[in-house]
């Protein structure tokens, strides 16, 4: 029962990790649970519990004290510290209602951080290829079979080629040019028909996650009425100082509340009423973690672009490409590419949105998995650029010195087997 319990959610988790890396998942995964958890919690200590807890006036009975606690926990309260004199209820106060719209306001944040991870799949989806399916092809337990398994690698490989093949004849008509002009100038350097699409599309859903933490800071600034960017560093400040930290004024758990009742005759009668707020000290655990998870998010997700932004450079798509030769033995004594073959394989065929692909699937899958589609791939464009045949995994066929400009002996040398 357990184990399959654990096989269930290991096939889940995959699946939702298939095509985005560790950086990303932290943010439309990890947070958005973290958050949605947050809502849950302090909604179920607003309606299960007692949020709100006022100090009524002995004549008060229990029905009327129920009364005030409600009606106080939906009014706006304010707050005024011990040392000062409560101020007259007619002159005006700063009000604060935000706690009642926590919840909410979490399952938002939850909602923002998503947004970027939805923008991807679409866009993704659009260009023609299923990073998805792909992944979840090269996961499957089938793997272990080596029938299966150089199936499932025949499979991934041809998919991927007809995604190469089918960028490189991406034309734009009239509209695709003017939304280009529209959308600005580096729309020329990037796009399918560039080879380039879906990696810089990668790299602008980061930016979009650190966009969307920064945003959310100024919002919670708003909801809560506070410096809340500020929030963490004053804790920080508080507990190297050795000052108590413990309970800050931008989550009072002591509020003053205003409340008027008619009584027959038509008198009102007002009180200020004096009210503790429990709800307040989770909320500030729960908002105090959330800036510092916030701050952690911002570093890991620029550290995460720099680390994809290194495929700009073609040495670093060669390095790991060469690698992948490396692990089934493509490159060894005996045989050794030529350089000007890696060089188109990386910059002509697979281009930069093949690389990058590839290396998704790495950071999804296994180094070994990848590898074997990567010298299928290899071979494959060997095959094209010296037979002109798809059909041929790469044996050695004679060939002139016309046929194979560069090769030895004018022939086409026999590519080792996969080494499974």
């Amino acid at each position: 029962m357990i184990s399959e319990s654990i096989s269930v959610m290991r096939k889940i988790f995959q699946g939702l990790r298939a095509d985005e890396d560790f950086y990303n998942r932290l943010s439309n995964r990890w947070t958005v649970i973290l958050l949605i958890v947050f809502s849950l919690f302090i909604n179920m200590k607003q309606y299960a519990g007692s949020p709100i807890i006022c100090w009524v006036p002995k004549h008060f009975t229990s029905s009327w004290k129920k009364y005030t606690n409600q009606m106080c926990f939906i009014e706006p309260m304010y707050h005024v510290p011990f040392q000062e004199r409560i101020p007259d209820p007619d002159l005006p106060t700063p009000h604060f209602t935000y706690y009642i719209w926590i919840p909410l306001v979490l399952l938002v944040q939850a909602a923002m951080f998503y947004v970027p991870r939805a923008i991807w799949r679409l866009m993704c989806g659009s260009a023609g290829v299923n990073v998805r399916s792909i992944v979840l092809i090269m996961e499957k337990e089938e793997n272990m079979n080596n029938d299966k398994r150089k199936g499932n690698v025949d499979l991934v490989t041809r998919y991927l080629e007809r995604f190469l093949m089918r960028s490189r004849k991406y034309k734009l008509d009239c509209k695709g040019y003017v939304r280009r002009i529209l959308v600005g100038y580096w729309c020329f350097c990037v796009g399918r028909a560039k080879g380039n699409y879906l990696f810089f599309l990668f790299l602008w859903c980061k930016v979009l996650y650190v966009l969307n933490i920064i945003g959310q800071m100024f919002l919670l600034n708003a909801f809560l009425s506070t410096d809340f960017h500020s929030f963490g560093t004053e804790i920080m400040a508080d507990i190297m100082q050795w000052r108590d930290w413990t309970e800050t004024m931008r989550f009072p758990r002591v509020i003053l509340c205003n409340l008027k009742i008619r009584v027959l005759g038509g008198n009102i009668h007002r009180h200020t009423l004096q009210c503790a707020l429990p709800v307040n000290y989770f909320n500030e655990r729960i908002y105090l973690f959330i800036w510092f998870w916030f701050l952690f998010l911002t570093v890991a997700t620029i550290m995460g672009f720099f680390v994809w932004l290194s495929m700009v450079f073609t040495r670093e798509r060669q390095h790991f490409i060469v690698n992948s030769l490396k692990i089934k033995g493509l490159i060894k004594s005996g045989y050794k590419p030529h350089r000007e073959d890696i060089r188109e394989f990386v910059e002509d065929y697979l281009r930069m949105d093949g690389a990058f692909l590839l290396k998704l699937m790495a950071r999804n899958t296994s180094d070994i998995a990848v590898a074997d589609v990567v010298c299928k791939l290899f071979k494959r464009f060997q095959n094209r650029k010296y037979n002109n045949n798809l059909d041929n995994d790469g044996e050695g066929i004679p060939m002139t010195e016309n046929e194979a400009p560069g090769r030895p002996n004018g022939t086409y040398p026999k590519l080792p087997e996969h080494q499974d």
